[in-house]
């Protein structure tokens, strides 16, 4: 992808994140404009993340349709529970192509300044499952995975706290859709 076009990417996605923070959007908005932006492109989920900002691209497609297909999929459950089990078994391939892409930007980056951490969780499902990743040498490049080789490779490369800490974006974490 071309550095233009993932420099518009990642200010628009900041300019999101902004209005989130500010509660000039809510969770469900800014998941569908994340959504309808990044659906304009096509991302090969084995192809090579060559910067950061590529990394930051590929997360927010794979992790953007795959909440959009789960959103998707709970709204027609009652009326095509086939369609909603298709729609789901996308939406989980789709976090497994986002957690592909987080250990190509923790390689590229070789875990320098990286802090994790599992984050406090209004829901009891997902406390001491969802973890947080946070590239302290980019703005706003956080990431959250629950996958156990991520977690193993942070621990590895002593980037895991044992701590459990507060969600650097607790609101939009803990808000449901």
């Amino acid at each position: 992808m071309k550095e233009e076009k993932l420099e518009a990417f990642i200010a628009f996605r900041n300019k999101l994140i902004d209005q989130l923070d500010h509660q000039k959007i809510n969770k469900f908005d800014f998941t569908r404009k994340n959504y309808e932006y990044i659906s304009k492109y096509e991302v090969n989920p084995y192809g090579e993340i060559e910067s950061v900002s590529a990394g930051a691209f590929a997360y927010q497609y794979f992790n953007s349709t795959a909440k959009y297909y789960l959103s998707t999929a709970f709204e027609i459950e009652l009326k095509d529970p086939e369609k909603a089990y298709k729609l789901r078994e996308l939406g989980f391939e789709n976090y497994e192509y986002k957690n592909n892409v987080i250990k190509k930007v923790l390689k590229l980056i070789d875990y320098q300044n990286v802090e994790a951490f599992y984050i406090e969780m209004n829901s009891k499902a997902l406390e001491g499952d969802l973890f947080e990743i946070v590239l302290l040498d980019y703005e706003k490049m956080i990431f959250h995975t629950k996958d156990r080789l991520i977690l193993n490779r942070l621990k590895k490369n002593n980037c895991f706290s044992k701590e459990i800490k507060k969600s650097l974006i607790s609101e939009y974490i803990n808000k449901k859709y």
